[in-house]
């Protein structure tokens, strides 16, 4: 699978995304029944190694991608947005964000997006393994607390993608967008919902606001999508 990208472009990136379906399998079995028998938790403690170095190598990839770090557009400077695009003006009327993602190409925003989507996964996981093995944060010498950033920051460069996204005039991209708006909407609901019955504070709702308005808009435009034929539509970009 690896040889079909050319070296010196998406082939490095490949192995990165390779472990996860495998990390996730092992945590569902150490999630089933918690023990405390001295090798499940060994491997629980070595899981949870391995889903913290996961994010940290996708976050240093979508940092040092060979297409370069992704622009940044302001809200405040409105000739880089199309108030013909729902979501565009979304966000201009919105003060949950400020700054946006302009990527070099369809297929640099898909390394990124994806990469994001997969360090979020990743951590969603790390934190409930953290929660079940109280040995781990000492293991991997990171607390929940620290995840949980961890987790806020893939959100948050998720939701910062959709301006670029929705500029695409495509069925497969607005499926897409729709997907991932709706896991990080469930990770701020679900965090939040946790720290409210904790802690007695709500975790911080950026971007949930984003999420709902801009994927109420998603949705919109993909069952305009719908409608059309799919062989006029213009394809996804495929990373090479």
């Amino acid at each position: 699978m690896e040889s079909r990208f050319d070296p010196g472009g998406s082939r490095p990136w490949y192995p990165l995304l390779v472990p996860l379906p495998g990390l996730l399998e092992l945590a569902d079995r150490l999630l089933r029944q918690p023990g405390r028998a001295a090798p499940q938790v060994r491997d629980a403690l070595d899981l949870c190694r391995d889903l913290d170095t996961f994010r940290e190598k996708h976050h240093e990839w979508a940092e040092v991608d060979f297409a370069g770090k992704p622009g940044t557009v302001y809200v405040t400077d409105p000739d880089d947005f199309d108030m013909e695009i729902e979501e565009h003006l979304f966000m201009t009327t919105s003060s949950t964000f400020t700054s946006f993602y302009a990527f070099h190409d369809a297929a640099h925003a898909m390394r990124c997006m994806v990469s994001w989507f997969m360090a979020l996964v990743s951590d969603c996981t790390l934190l409930r393994l953290l929660a079940a093995y109280p040995s781990a944060p000492d293991y991997i010498k990171r607390t929940a607390k620290e995840v949980e950033q961890k987790a806020f920051q893939s959100a948050t460069e998720i939701c910062r993608s959709v301006y670029y996204y929705s500029m695409l005039n495509s069925l497969a991209y607005a499926h897409l967008l729709c997907v991932v708006i709706d896991l990080v909407q469930a990770f701020f609901e679900d965090i939040g919902s946790v720290r409210e019955a904790g802690a007695g504070k709500i975790f911080p709702k950026v971007g949930i606001s984003l999420d709902i308005d801009c994927g109420l808009f998603t949705n919109l435009k993909r069952k305009d999508f719908d409608g059309l034929d799919p062989e006029k539509q213009p394809l996804p970009g495929v990373p090479t």
